[in-house]
């Protein structure tokens, strides 16, 4: 008898077990899609960061090399192409994440007076949040977040 209380006090019951896993699962119900959220803004926000700098760089080399810079979006990836006799010169490329979709509705080129054309803007998505970057004609940059339905 003696040996059957020691056996008994030494591990965790089966109702114990079960309240462990339910409390565990309560909390896995609640914060894996708060997780998601917080995974999906860091990728927009990172391929936010990566557009805008491209377009900061595409204006500060078209300054630098005295050369237009111009500005393109093929596939998954981001091109800044300089204009030499050659033509047009890949100088830098910037790869986009898998989960963001990128689009424009044009190709900015930036001269090495300040001024961009045409007018353009750059869209990026992804299953949570939208944004919109806009190039002006004096080359400046503005970000924007767009409603999501």
């Amino acid at each position: 008898m003696v040996m059957n209380k020691k056996f008994r006090n030494s591990g965790l019951s089966l109702m114990e077990i079960l309240i462990a896993l339910s409390i565990i699962s309560f909390t896995m119900l609640i914060g894996v899609p708060g997780f998601k959220m917080v995974i999906s803004r860091i990728e927009i926000t990172n391929e936010l960061r990566t557009v805008t700098m491209a377009l900061h760089s595409a204006r500060y080399n078209s300054y630098m090399t005295c050369h237009p810079i111009k500005f393109t979006i093929e596939g998954k990836r981001i091109y800044l192409k300089e204009n030499t006799d050659d033509g047009w010169v890949i100088l830098r490329d910037f790869p986009v994440g898998p989960n963001v979709e990128i689009s424009t509705n044009a190709n900015p080129v930036f001269y090495p007076s300040g001024s961009t054309t045409p007018l353009c803007s750059v869209n990026l998505k992804n299953n949570v949040y939208s944004y919109k970057v806009t190039v002006s004609m004096a080359g400046q940059i503005k970000v924007s977040q767009l409603l999501t339905e």
